[in-house]
């Protein structure tokens, strides 16, 4: 039995910070992502899916690369992300304190 659940981060820094991870005895499978930038100004976003125990580089395993989102609005990207026990979803924003990510999704 699948539970839908939400993840959210934000407002993001310019650091890499993990938006969900699986964990051990779960899989989780992402069907929607909200991009939000609360600012004047426009930003970038890089989105990550990362293996778990994987030691490459997060550009390595990059879904989304420098997206802008535009001042005062906010991207839906509908798509299935398929993680497996230990993956995560990194997220990067441009600009610091500007860019707020949520994912919907069901823990299998």
């Amino acid at each position: 039995m699948s539970q839908y659940r939400r993840w959210n981060i934000g407002p993001l820094l310019t650091a890499d910070r993990v938006l969900v991870r699986a964990q051990q005895n779960e899989q989780i499978i992402i069907d929607q992502i909200w991009i939000t930038n609360k600012d004047n100004s426009n930003y970038t976003v890089d989105l990550h899916h990362l293996p778990a125990d994987d030691g490459a580089s997060t550009d390595d395993f990059c879904l989304i690369h420098e997206y802008t989102v535009n001042s005062k609005t906010y991207v839906v990207i509908d798509a299935k992300i398929y993680m497996e026990p230990g993956d995560e979803l990194v997220v990067h924003a441009s600009g610091s304190d500007k860019i707020i990510v949520t994912a919907y999704g069901r823990a299998l």
